[in-house]
C-alpha cells in the first residue's frame, strides 16, 4: 500500500505524490532551448524530486549527469586542485549511472592536471565526443557560495557557455543549479566574497511555478481515494489544502500524512469518511502547528534568529497589522521570499501561507505574553 512521504526523494511506485508533470514540462522546454539556469526555491519545495523526475524523463534523449554539493566538505572547496578532483569523480559516477559509453567515461577520467582551465578543456572534449547532448544538474549548488573555488567553477561554466555562443565550441546542452539562493542575483568579488560581479549572469530567468495547484493536489487525493474508498469530497479537500498551504509542497504532503496516520483512527475520526472532512483537516492543521522539531519550521526560526530585521518586520505585520508596501528590490523582502516566508499580494507584502501565518503569530503572541509576565514580576 502506498503512503505519504515527507522525507527524502519520493517514489511514485510507493508514495502518493502530487504530479510534477507541468513543472517538468516547463523545465524541459528550457533544457531543450539550451538554457543554463538556477532552480531556486525554498527548503523542502520539491527541488530534489523535480530533478529526479527530470532525470527519468530525459534519459532517452540526453545523458543526464546529476550530482549534489551537499555532501562536499571544506577540503573539496578549499583549493582548485581538490575541487576539480572531487567534481571529476562525482561526474564519473553520474556518467556510469546515466549509461554513458565506456569510451566517453574513459575520456572524462583520463589523467590530467587538476585545474579549472584544463577542466574547461575536458568539458569541451566530452561534449564534442558525446553522441547526444549532456545535461548537468547540481543539487544544493548554493552550499558553498562563499567559496572562491565555487566562484571559479561558475566562471568556468560561464566561459564555456560564452565560447560556445561566440565560436561554436561544444558545451553542455544545459546546466541546472538547484538550491535556495538565486545565484544569478548574487555578486562576487574576485576572491569569492559577495560583492562586485556575477559569474552566473548568463543564466536564464526561472519563472516556473513549483507550488501544487488544486488540480495537482486533487490528482494525489484521487489516487488515495481509489485505494481507500473513504468517500471524501476530493475537490473540496484539495481546495482546503491549497487554501491553507498556498501549494507549498511539503506542507501539502505533511497534512495528508497527518490525516492518514494520526487523525484517522483518533476519537471522533474513527473512519476515513470522518477523517477526510473539513473537521478532520482542521484537526490535522492543529497537529502540524503544534509539532516540535518540524524541519521546515526549525529552518524558518533559524533564519529569523540570523536576521533580526526580518523577524521585526514579521512581528510588526502580524501583531500590529502594519501594511508593508512591496519593493521588489528590498533586501528583507527578497530574503523572506527566498525562504518561502513572504510573498507579494498586489502592492503589499504578506506571509506566504496560512500555516506559516498561524505558527508565527502564535510565536509572537507567546513571546509578548511572556514579556508581560516578566514585567509584572516583583
Amino acid at each position: 500500500m502506498k503512503w505519504f512521504n515527507t522525507e527524502g526523494v519520493c517514489d511514485p511506485a510507493v508514495n502518493y505524490m502530487a504530479g510534477v508533470h507541468r513543472q517538468a514540462a516547463e523545465i524541459i522546454r528550457l533544457i531543450d532551448q539550451g538554457k543554463y539556469f538556477t532552480i531556486n526555491r525554498p527548503r523542502q519545495y520539491g527541488k530534489t524530486n523535480t530533478l529526479h523526475k527530470l532525470s527519468q524523463l530525459l534519459r532517452d534523449r540526453y545523458y543526464v549527469l546529476s550530482t549534489s554539493f551537499e555532501a562536499a566538505g571544506t577540503t573539496e572547496f578549499s583549493a582548485e586542485r581538490s575541487f576539480v578532483l572531487f567534481f571529476k569523480g562525482q561526474l564519473a559516477r553520474s556518467m556510469r549511472l546515466a549509461g554513458c559509453p565506456a569510451d566517453l567515461i574513459a575520456l572524462w577520467t583520463a589523467p590530467s592536471e587538476p585545474s579549472f582551465p584544463l577542466l574547461q578543456d575536458r568539458i569541451v572534449q566530452l561534449c564534442t565526443a558525446s553522441d547526444r547532448g549532456i545535461v548537468l544538474m547540481i543539487d544544493e549548488a548554493d552550499s558553498w557560495l562563499g567559496s572562491a573555488v565555487m566562484m571559479r567553477f561558475l566562471q568556468t561554466l560561464r566561459e564555456n557557455y560564452l565560447a560556445a555562443e561566440s565560436n561554436g565550441e561544444a558545451r553542455f546542452q544545459s546546466v541546472l543549479l538547484a538550491g535556495i539562493t538565486d545565484i544569478k542575483r548574487l555578486k562576487f568579488s574576485p576572491e569569492g566574497a559577495l560583492g562586485q560581479s556575477s559569474p552566473w549572469d548568463i543564466a536564464a530567468d526561472f519563472n516556473v511555478d513549483m507550488s501544487f495547484s488544486v488540480v495537482e493536489i486533487g490528482g494525489m487525493l484521487q489516487e488515495y481515494e481509489a485505494d481507500h474508498q473513504t468517500g471524501m469530497d476530493v475537490a473540496a479537500m484539495a481546495a482546503l489544502l491549497r487554501e491553507y498551504t498556498s501549494g507549498y509542497p511539503v506542507l501539502v504532503t505533511r497534512l495528508c500524512k497527518i490525516l492518514d496516520e494520526d487523525v484517522l483512527g483518533s476519537p471522533g475520526f474513527e473512519t476515513g469518511a470522518r477523517a477526510w472532512t473539513r473537521e478532520g483537516f482542521l484537526a490535522a492543521v492543529k497537529v502540524l502547528l503544534e509539532e516540535e522539531g518540524n524541519p521546515l519550521f526549525c529552518d524558518i526560526l533559524m533564519q529569523l534568529s540570523d536576521h533580526p530585521d526580518l523577524d521585526n518586520l514579521l512581528r510588526g505585520m502580524l501583531l500590529s497589522g502594519e501594511i508593508i508596501r512591496c519593493d521588489p528590490d528590498d533586501a528583507l523582502y527578497q530574503l523572506g521570499k527566498q525562504h518561502g516566508i513572504l510573498k507579494r499580494d498586489g502592492d503589499q507584502i504578506c506571509v506566504s501561507n496560512r500555516i506559516f501565518h498561524a505558527r508565527l503569530y502564535h510565536r509572537y503572541r507567546t513571546q509578548e505574553h511572556l514579556n508581560e509576565l516578566l514585567a509584572e514580576s516583583p
